[in-house]
C-alpha cells in the first residue's frame, strides 16, 4: 500500500511539474493586442469634454488572448493647472442598449494628472474582456478656465476601431461623429497588452497529459498485484 501511495502522488507530481512548465511559458508573454498611438494625424487636437466619454474598440489577435495586463491612454491638460485634476479609467462591454457600456469590466482611478501632453499607463492588470470593449475616461477637478481630453489618433495599426465615440449626455450614453467632413476622426490614442487564457489546444496538452499519469499508475497497480 506504501508503494502504491508513493506511486500516485508520483503521478500527481508530474501533472503538477507539467502543467508548471506548459501554462506560464505562454501565459507570461503579453502582447499588443490593440494599438492607436503612432499616428497622430490631428496635431494633438484633442477632444475637450467633461462628460464621461471614449471609443469603442476591436482587440486584434487570437480570440483567446484577451486578459488585459496593460492599458495605456494619451491625453492634454491645459497650462495653469490648481492640482486637483484627476481623471478616472473605466472598461465595459458592449452589453448596453443598443450596443452602448454595459457591465463595468474594470475601472481604476481617479488617479492625478499633469498639465501638456501625457501618458496615462495602467499596468498590472488582470482582467478578461472579450473582442470588443469599450473604454471611457472621466476628467474632474478641472476648472472653467482649463481645457482637458483625450488625443485623435487614426487610424489604429493593431485593432480596429469605428469612426465614432461614446459619450454620457445628462446620463445617457449617446453614440456620435465628428462634423464636418475631413475633420477629427473619433478614434482616441491607446494601447492595450493582454496575456492569452488557456485554449482548447492547451487544455487537451494538460487533458492528455493527465490521461498518461493515470495508465502509469494502473501500470503500476497492476504489476503491484
Amino acid at each position: 500500500m506504501k508503494n502504491n501511495t508513493r506511486s500516485l502522488k508520483a503521478v500527481f507530481a508530474l501533472l503538477a511539474t507539467s502543467a508548471a512548465l506548459c501554462i506560464p511559458a505562454w501565459a507570461q508573454a503579453p502582447t499588443i493586442v490593440y494599438d492607436n498611438t503612432s499616428t497622430n494625424s490631428f496635431s494633438g487636437q484633442f477632444y475637450n469634454s467633461l462628460n464621461q466619454y471614449g471609443d469603442q474598440i476591436t482587440l486584434a489577435g487570437q480570440s483567446f488572448d484577451r486578459t488585459i495586463t496593460t492599458f495605456r491612454f494619451d491625453y492634454y491638460l491645459s497650462h495653469g493647472v490648481t492640482g486637483n485634476e484627476q481623471a478616472t479609467l473605466t472598461v465595459y462591454d458592449t452589453t448596453g442598449p443598443g450596443g452602448s457600456p454595459g457591465n463595468v469590466l474594470f475601472t481604476d482611478g481617479p488617479f492625478n494628472i499633469t498639465s501638456g501632453y501625457n501618458t496615462v499607463t495602467d499596468s498590472g492588470l488582470n482582467v478578461s474582456v472579450p473582442d470588443t470593449i469599450i473604454w471611457t475616461v472621466q476628467f474632474t477637478g478641472i476648472s472653467a478656465n482649463e481645457s482637458v481630453g483625450l488625443l485623435f489618433y487614426n487610424p489604429p495599426t493593431v485593432g480596429s476601431s469605428f469612426d465614432d465615440y461614446w459619450e454620457k449626455v445628462n446620463g445617457v450614453w449617446t453614440l456620435s461623429r465628428f462634423t464636418p467632413s475631413g475633420g477629427p476622426v473619433a478614434n482616441f490614442g491607446a494601447q492595450v497588452l493582454a496575456i492569452p487564457e488557456p485554449s482548447t489546444v492547451q487544455y487537451a496538452l494538460l487533458a492528455g497529459l493527465g490521461a498518461l499519469g493515470v495508465m502509469a499508475y494502473r501500470r503500476r497497480m497492476a504489476k503491484a498485484c
